[in-house]
């Protein structure tokens, strides 16, 4: 035991060559990626024997089939859009017959027509809108 301790440097060597011949085996029976041939370089020649794997062939899909429409899909189709038609020129109508907030209103004779006014959705939120923007300011209530 002593003789290790008095030539402790001489174990070190040896020791550090017996791992570096293990690593020289372990290298040589599993393949790295420094034993591969770099695909960059890979110009169609087969020096190395290795060649370069032609991609996998993706399968594609097949186009869809078009059948001709239902008699009926058909039908209720023409329906629906006839339906839409109607309701676009139903809401535009409205649209024309709505009163414009920026005209005048109509003079008011007696209390009775102010509160049928006012039973309308609309006219009554235009009322309390108008309250707020030309009544006094919250701050001085």
């Amino acid at each position: 035991m002593n003789w290790i301790f008095d030539n402790l440097q001489i174990v070190i060597i040896v020791l550090i060559g017996l791992a570096s011949v293990a690593k020289r085996i372990f290298d040589a029976r599993t393949p790295g990626p420094d034993s591969l041939p770099d695909p960059r370089r890979m110009d169609g020649d087969e020096e190395d024997g290795w060649e370069m794997p032609a991609p996998p062939s993706l399968p594609r899909p097949a186009p869809p089939v078009f059948q001709p429409a239902d008699e009926q899909l058909l039908a209720r189709q023409i329906e629906m859009r006839e339906r839409l038609r109607a309701a676009k020129a139903a809401r535009a109508k409205a649209a024309v017959d709505r009163p414009v907030y920026g005209a005048k209103p109509a003079a008011v004779s007696s209390g009775s027509a102010l509160s049928r006014s006012l039973h309308n959705r609309g006219e009554l939120r235009r009322a309390v809108i108008l309250r707020e923007i030309l009544g006094p300011p919250i701050g001085l209530k």
